[in-house]
């Protein structure tokens, strides 16, 4: 069963996980385990869809695994396997207005929300925020959806020779228009909702945003935490970890003696942890996360140190914690911009301006300038440009060839 289940693993690796992952459909901790496993071996995980998924996971001809219509939290197995029948027997939907004319009996407001938010009409080029947006009318995309749906699905059960619309394509209800998108700031909130429906999250995470900082100024994960505390119990050594994370709940409780504490739990790419805020800490941190926004991106520095409970043990001990969004700012020195001399031309100067001035901020750039013929190099702090240090800026600068690094206070 092992040298079966390795050559499997070895020569149908998409195959393999996606029957793994449909195994532990009820698990997650154990399909997130899987999914870890997946991206080690560069297969992407990818938000079910209405034309591509099954009920189940499958792989995908590209090799990727699409994750299935029946895994949607809250969502009807008998509507999932309607989507997959009446794709069978039909062909693939068309567009949004196609699929739910086809399905127009099921299409209630809930198990459309179930299928936006976790992606299931992203490939007809829609972005999720403009089922939110409003229409002409005031109302919302979804709102008209929804009512389009019912009053087509009214018209299916009559009697078609008494319909008022019957089989007359220019009586039919009018589709509603679709708004245009415009850019939303909080993509974040949009990743929870996957979240929500789908039970992780797989298009994007909310950490991604942060993964200069988290590139420079972390150490660990969530993940690790577990075997750094039994590392350092059995050596009878101190260690520091940092690490990035989204704080998921917050909860303030009053211990025996009367005193307030919180319980945060944590999350990152990786796991979940909760963590107990005591005393000066609690006071100290209640702002960061005594607030509407639940989900706060944190970085967390603290030692993993002999309990006060109990020398012989060792536990978490918290020594800060700031916001992410903060951490450039604070603990950025400035920006390095490599040039190497054969690139600069005139369309190399407009590529790179181009990228700074639409990150304007307040971090100081630098160039380091070499030549690798003449073998020599120079750098030069810019006196006219500063921005706001990003992965978003890391990566447009990458896009024009152009390389750079952190300069760390």
């Amino acid at each position: 069963m092992a040298f079966q289940t390795a050559y499997l693993k070895a020569h149908y690796p998409s195959e393999f996980f996606a029957a793994n992952l449909s195994c532990n459909l009820d698990k997650m901790d154990e399909i997130k385990k899987i999914i870890a496993d997946c991206k080690k071996h560069h297969i992407a995980v990818l938000n079910p869809d209405v034309n591509e998924s099954g009920l189940e996971f499958t792989a995908t001809k590209k090799g990727d695994i699409r994750f299935g219509l029946a895994g949607i939290k809250t969502f009807g197995k008998n509507v999932a396997e309607a989507i997959v029948a009446e794709r069978e027997k039909s062909g693939v939907y068309k567009d949004l207005f196609d699929f739910v004319e086809r399905l127009a009996p099921m299409m209630n407001r809930h198990t459309l929300e179930c299928l936006i938010y976790s992606g299931s009409f992203d490939s007809f080029g829609l972005k999720r925020t403009q089922f939110e947006s409003p229409t002409a009318s005031g109302e919302t995309l979804l709102d008209l959806i929804v009512k389009y749906a019912l009053g087509y699905a009214k018209d299916q059960a009559g009697d078609m020779s008494m319909s008022l619309f019957g089989d007359m394509e220019e009586l039919k209800p009018p589709r509603p228009e679709i708004p245009e998108y415009v850019p939303v700031e909080n993509e974040v909130e949009l990743l929870h909702r996957e979240k929500e429906f789908v039970g992780m999250y797989l298009s994007a995470h909310p950490l991604d945003r942060y993964a200069l900082e988290i590139e420079n100024f972390t150490n660990s994960t969530i993940e690790d935490i577990p075997e750094r505390i039994k590392e350092c119990t059995e050596k009878k050594a101190v260690a520091h970890l940092s690490l990035a994370a989204f704080s998921t709940d917050f909860t303030v409780k009053t211990s025996m003696s009367g005193k307030q504490y919180s319980i945060v739990h944590i999350e990152d790419f990786t796991s979940s942890y909760e963590i107990h805020l005591m005393g000066k800490s609690h006071e100290k941190y209640l702002p960061i996360f005594n607030r509407e926004e639940k989900n706060v991106a944190i970085l967390i520095n603290a030692d993993i140190d002999k309990s006060f409970r109990n020398p012989e043990e060792y536990e978490l001990r918290i020594i800060s914690i700031s916001l992410l969004s903060n951490v450039a700012e604070d603990m950025i020195r400035e920006i390095k911009i490599y040039v190497d001399s054969a690139q600069v031309t005139p369309e190399f100067r407009k590529n790179l301006v181009k990228v700074l001035r639409a990150h304007k901020g307040k971090t100081p750039v630098s160039f380091a300038i070499y030549d690798k013929k003449k073998s020599y190099s120079a750098e030069v702090t810019s006196g006219k440009f500063t921005v706001e240090a990003s992965q978003l800026l890391s990566d447009e600068l990458e896009e024009v060839g152009i390389k750079c690094s952190v300069v760390k206070k």
